[in-house]
């Protein structure tokens, strides 16, 4: 038991499936989780330099650093609120993926699945505590009760719901891969995301389904007709369940118009002012932008100025439009250079799309939600470099 606590793999697989489990609260355990693999990894010598994780990891500091001094100059009210965000999160995400190697990631698939098994089961737990008690708020398995428009149900959020979204895309798209299907888990995914009533995890079901086609049609992969086929019987199920839902009243299409309506009238409100106030905050500032730590015209948070839930606008308005091109590059570099080595080395698809397609996910879902400005998800920038040194490849052709 000693001797797998002071395994690194095993360390870091079970520090990473706990940002996933956990609510954010725990992040103080979930640090100190990883700040005690680091130092294993030191102890045992396993920090190895990633000559193309380095470069991007720099540019990446880079680029948070010139939007950084920019408010400082500014004089901008809480750049130094970001100082955790911006570089201590990067350089330690950047030691542990220098010390992890292709074994890792057999292991962390594994790690990932039981993770989604608590996920799920904590929030099909907390959904039916929630509606059999009529709980309106408070919490339950550190998920608190949300009541959605057209939906008479109470439904999970806050916690670990988000997980979801890299938790599903990843476990579908592995199972494919290697046609070797867990429905029961593979279902509860999705009767997860539908109980949430959570658009952009609705939208998550296909469009998983839509970037790993797309990705297998430029690695030539063989897998492309499997995923028309899945998403034909995955349009089945979901109309079986709206008509199961539909026939016990739990859903009505007749309030879906309402649905929509009070949704773009309520929660969509402050989206579309942060839209308007970002757009016209970066005009001001075009290139370079405002700057770390300020807000625009619109507050989303008086506590951490600069904090907006539209990601990549925050970012243009922030850092301009230099900053926020370097942004775009670094996403769009990782993701040409894993799909060059998934096409090059067939043999390495079965590591790179099931996460790539993950991460690209959480990027997307990022636009709506600020994921990468949290330590609970940061992480998700630099987990692919390790699978695109040139000696992981090669061994394993020689395999």
């Amino acid at each position: 038991m000693l001797k797998r606590l002071f395994n690194t793999d095993f360390l870091i697989g079970i520090t990473l499936a706990f940002m996933l489990v956990l609510p954010f609260e725990y992040v103080l355990i979930k640090l100190s989780i990883l700040l005690f693999s680091i130092v294993v990894c030191f102890l045992r010598r396993r920090i190895h330099f990633n000559i193309y994780l380095f470069r991007w990891t720099l540019l990446y500091i880079w680029g948070n650093l010139i939007a950084f001094t920019v408010g400082l100059i500014y004089a901008n009210p809480a750049p130094s609120r970001y100082i955790s965000t911006y570089f201590i999160w990067p350089i330690l995400y950047f030691l542990v993926f220098s010390s992890v190697n292709l074994s890792f990631y057999d292991s962390f698939r594994r790690v990932l699945k039981y993770a989604t098994y608590v996920v799920v089961g904590m929030g099909l737990c907390a959904c039916a505590y929630f509606n059999l008690n009529q709980v309106l708020e408070g919490e339950f398995l550190g998920l608190s009760p949300a009541v959605r428009p057209g939906f008479p149900i109470l439904t999970p959020s806050g916690g670990n719901v988000d997980s979801m979204v890299f938790l599903y895309s990843y476990l579908i798209i592995y199972s494919i891969h290697k046609s070797s299907y867990n429905f029961p888990l593979l279902l509860s995914c999705i009767v997860f995301i539908l109980i949430t009533s959570n658009r952009a995890m609705y939208a998550s079901i296909f469009l998983t389904l839509v970037l790993y086609f797309l990705f297998c049609l430029y690695v030539k992969n063989k897998n492309s007709h499997k995923v028309m086929r899945i998403m034909g019987y995955m349009g089945l199920f979901i109309v079986l369940i709206v008509f199961v839902l539909q026939y016990y009243g739990l859903f009505s299409f007749t309030e879906l118009s309402d649905f929509f309506s009070e949704i773009s009238e309520s929660s969509d409100s402050h989206r579309s002012s942060q839209f308007v106030s970002l757009i016209n905050g970066w005009k001001n500032a075009p290139l370079l932008g405002n700057g770390t730590g300020v807000n625009a015209s619109v507050v989303r948070s008086d506590t951490l100025p600069g904090f907006y839930e539209l990601t990549y606008l925050a970012l243009l308005f922030e850092r301009g439009i230099l900053g926020f091109l370097l942004y775009v590059f670094l996403i769009l570099s990782f993701n040409i250079r894993a799909l060059k080595v998934a096409k090059r080395k067939p043999l390495m698809q079965e590591y790179i799309l099931p996460l790539l397609v993950a991460v690209d996910m959480i990027l997307l879902a990022n636009a709506v939600n600020n994921y990468t400005l949290c330590f609970d998800y940061i992480w998700i920038l630099f987990i692919i470099f390790p699978l695109l040194k040139k000696n992981n490849y090669e061994n394993m052709c020689r395999n």
